[in-house]
């Protein structure tokens, strides 16, 4: 089993705590009624800035923790989930709550993995502190996986949302199997880009 990297400062953690706290999520626009996002993610699966440098690759660290953004195009090839259309779920890298099953997963064609809906309450989505994308998160740690777009005309069953995520914030747990030895995990270790870590 490859470690896929992610952490998350002690800033960013109380951020997603207080954020808990005080109720104070981003709302999904009215268009998306039918969506699974989280309104009150449980945030149950936080942990120490150390923990998750410890126990995640540099750049799955950059990405969860500090929302950094991998490269478009990481493929199977190169270690990632891009083109992979397996039958399984796709769990958070760092906490492991599920979040995506495979019947979620289609070829979008931005070079990011890409989903039109989420596992219920699995993912919640923030307002960009530039107020023009929403970001997406793990319910379970508050890690970030990426991007989520509406109204692009996929043709989608409903919410026909698309979940634009990093590779190396994800893992697949193949369907029959479980977590630990059977998990496929991204082994992308290249460069990312942005990002607070």
């Amino acid at each position: 089993m490859s470690r896929v990297g992610s952490t998350t400062s002690a800033a960013h953690r109380s951020v997603h705590r207080s954020s808990a706290l005080n109720m104070q999520f981003w709302k999904p626009p009215a268009t998306s009624k039918h969506t699974r996002l989280a309104k009150e993610p449980a945030l149950d699966k936080c942990k120490p800035d150390a923990d998750w440098k410890e126990q995640l690759q540099q750049n799955t660290y950059q990405v969860l923790r500090g929302k950094a953004t991998e490269p478009a195009g990481v493929r199977k090839a190169s270690g990632g989930f891009d083109d992979v259309f397996d039958k399984g779920t796709y769990v958070c890298a760092g906490c492991r709550t599920p979040l995506y099953e495979d019947s979620h997963k289609f070829d979008c064609g931005c070079g990011w993995p890409g989903f039109w809906t989420n596992i219920q309450d699995a993912v919640y989505e923030e307002k960009d502190a530039d107020g023009r994308r929403c970001e997406i998160l793990c319910s379970g740690c508050g890690g970030h996986l990426g991007h989520v777009f509406r109204g692009e005309g996929f043709g989608n069953p409903e919410p026909n949302e698309r979940h634009c995520v990093n590779s190396v914030s994800l893992a697949f747990i193949p369907e029959g199997k479980t977590d630990g030895p059977d998990a496929v995990e991204c082994t992308y270790t290249g460069r990312v880009f942005g990002g607070t870590a």
